[in-house]
């Protein structure tokens, strides 16, 4: 399954749309920025290709693009304000296998 249809089927994630995800290689993990409902979605990937919601996290309303560093910490967009916002990923490890 597709990460995508994993958080299609998931009722507290009501994203339409997450275009611009990223990746922590390290950590196996794919952020969806979700515009629409103001949220981001932490996605485990496992060594299997399996994948799993760890958390979804409140950002604001037409953040829609995430990108990453290798201190494991995450910006999303606020295109309505033009800033950046940060977040830290303290779920290393948490994806299944």
């Amino acid at each position: 399954m597709k990460p995508s249809e994993v958080l299609r089927s998931s009722r507290s994630f009501h994203a339409t749309r997450y275009p611009r995800q990223s990746c922590n290689t390290s950590l196996a993990h794919v952020y969806l920025p979700g515009a629409d409902s103001s949220t981001i979605a932490v996605v485990g990937v496992s060594s299997k290709g399996a994948a799993t919601i760890l958390k979804i996290a409140q950002t604001v309303k037409g953040a829609h693009c995430a990108t990453v560093d290798d201190r494991d910490q995450v910006y999303v967009c606020d295109p309505a304000h033009g800033k950046i916002l940060v977040f830290k990923d303290s779920l290393s490890g948490l994806s299944s296998d």
